[in-house]
């Protein structure tokens, strides 16, 4: 248990050097980022690797430059980002 609570904590100070200036300023925001924060990250990556993988990035356009993949990737950008925006507006 205490190994898992410190991989915890340093996904969290992972995600801390990342969002750099932009960290929490209050208790209850450092306690939702604490909670939150790693396993959202890892929910991230893991959206991330299976939309965003070399094996379906083939099955959608050959090696190299598309627009195809583009048109594909940028809906599902938009909408992971416009999800994010409307979480940070929450806690604003």
């Amino acid at each position: 248990m205490p190994v898992l609570a410190c991989v915890w904590l340093l996904i969290a100070g992972f995600l801390l050097l990342q969002l750099w200036p932009a960290i929490p300023e209050s208790k209850a925001q450092w306690a939702l980022f604490i909670a939150f924060g790693p396993p959202l990250y890892l929910l991230g990556e893991f959206i991330s690797e299976k939309f965003f993988s070399s094996k379906r990035g083939y099955g959608i356009a050959p090696p190299g430059f598309s627009f195809k993949r583009v048109f594909v990737a940028l809906p599902i950008s938009l909408l992971f980002l416009a999800a994010v925006w409307g979480v940070v507006w929450l806690f604003t």
